[in-house]
């Protein structure tokens, strides 16, 4: 999967990472996404992040970042459903590893980062909403 920019008329954003890269769509920004659900940008830190649903135990946080490929489906913290082992992303250092990955299967969807002001311990946290238990 890959994540895309595109401005408000649909169009590739001229300084995407593959503008200018023949064959390769422009608007990707990121790829090597397995299935990205949910997409919070942090503006505090000025930092898009994504929760990922892996396979078998290898839910991700990720921070999307211009151009990098996240490795789906050459490395993953999980396994295949049949218990069959994926590459780690240690084992291929060119892949951009998560920030957080889940051993057991979170199914994370949605995201935000908390601004609010009622809890301010909480103030720029990630929040994800989870499908599994």
């Amino acid at each position: 999967g890959k994540v895309i920019r595109v401005d408000r008329m649909g169009a590739p954003r001229p300084d995407n990472p593959f503008i200018s890269t023949p064959g390769t769509n422009p608007a990707i920004w990121s790829l090597g996404h397995r299935n990205p659900y949910g997409l919070a940008w942090d503006l505090d830190r000025r930092l898009l992040w994504s929760t990922e649903m892996g396979p078998a135990g290898g839910d991700e946080l990720n921070v999307i970042s211009k151009g990098a490929n996240y490795g789906w489906p050459e490395v993953s913290e999980g396994n295949h459903y049949d218990g069959r082992p994926i590459p780690r992303h240690s084992t291929r250092p060119e892949f951009r590893a998560p920030a957080y990955s889940w051993t057991h299967t979170a199914a994370p969807s949605g995201l935000m980062v908390y601004r609010g002001a009622l809890f301010p311990a909480w103030r720029t946290n990630l929040f994800a909403g989870g499908l599994a238990g």
